[in-house]
């Protein structure tokens, strides 16, 4: 890889850094700096395959999603506490609720399948349920199926903790 590269890569790295923690977050348990190590250098060794043809941040998830997933089957790690790198609790103008809010969350995530946890964080993240199918080579009816599925479950966990 030239030097022109290499700046390239590292340039879409720092600009895009967010997607490694967060995935690391969801995934890495008490390993999300092996895995964020684990992620970049996968992402390195398979840059020069990135064609364009898909935005870079797809690209990214996509190899990023399948090393954790790797990852975690390999290793059949347990999943810790996870700590939010971004606030995504917008019911409550606490912040302290907000923290609390966005840690349930987290935790009731950690505890889906592990599909169901990439599909939660790209759908956290905005993606379309078409960008979301892409990664995950799910089709864009799956998504929609899963991603109500999936809300139901977090509802009933939600409420079952509150009770």
């Amino acid at each position: 890889m030239n030097q022109q590269n290499r700046d390239e890569f590292v340039s879409l790295i720092q600009q895009n850094i967010g997607i490694i923690y967060k995935i690391c977050n969801i995934y890495g348990g008490a390993f999300k700096d092996d895995l964020k190590q684990e992620i970049i250098y996968q992402l390195w060794k398979s840059f020069t395959s990135f064609k364009g043809n898909s935005k870079f941040q797809t690209w990214m998830y996509r190899v990023a999603l399948n090393t954790a997933l790797f990852e975690s089957n390999r290793e059949k790690r347990k999943f810790a506490e996870l700590n939010p790198s971004y606030d995504i609790a917008d019911h409550s103008e606490n912040p302290e609720e907000k923290v609390i809010l966005v840690n349930q969350l987290y935790r009731h995530i950690s505890k889906l399948k592990k599909i169901d946890r990439a599909i939660t964080l790209l759908y956290l993240e905005k993606c379309s349920y078409r960008e979301i199918a892409e990664i995950t080579g799910l089709s864009e009816k799956n998504v929609g199926v899963k991603l109500t599925r999936i809300k139901e479950k977090l509802r009933a966990m939600f409420e079952r903790q509150n009770h």
